[in-house]
C-alpha cells in the first residue's frame, strides 16, 4: 500500500521534472542560435537543405540563425504554457461551481 502512494506523488514530479527539463533544453538551444559559433554550425545543415536554402540569400547567415531561433524560442514557451493553462482552467471551473 505503502509503495503505491509513493508512486501516485512520484508520478507528477517526474511529469513536472520531464516537462520542464525538455522546456530547459530547448530554451538553451534556442538561446545559442543567437551567437555567431551556432550560427555558423547549421550553416550547413540548412544551406543543404532543398526546403530552405532558400533562406541564405534572404536572410543571410545570423538572420536564418534569428529565423529557427524564433521556432526553438516558442516551443518551449508553449510546452511550460500549457500546464499554466491546464492550472488556470482548473481554478476558473472551481471558482464556477
Amino acid at each position: 500500500m505503502n509503495d503505491r502512494r509513493q508512486e501516485d506523488t512520484m508520478t507528477p514530479v517526474g511529469a513536472q521534472l520531464a516537462r520542464y527539463g525538455i522546456v530547459f533544453l530547448l530554451l538553451f538551444f534556442g538561446v545559442m542560435k543567437w551567437t555567431r559559433a551556432e550560427a555558423q554550425a547549421i550553416q550547413p545543415f540548412i544551406s543543404h537543405s532543398p526546403l530552405s536554402s532558400w533562406l541564405y540569400g534572404l536572410l543571410g547567415v545570423q538572420g536564418v540563425s534569428t529565423f529557427f531561433w524564433m521556432f526553438e524560442l516558442t516551443a518551449p514557451i508553449a510546452i511550460a504554457a500549457a500546464r499554466l493553462r491546464a492550472d488556470a482552467r482548473s481554478l476558473y471551473e472551481a471558482r464556477q461551481s
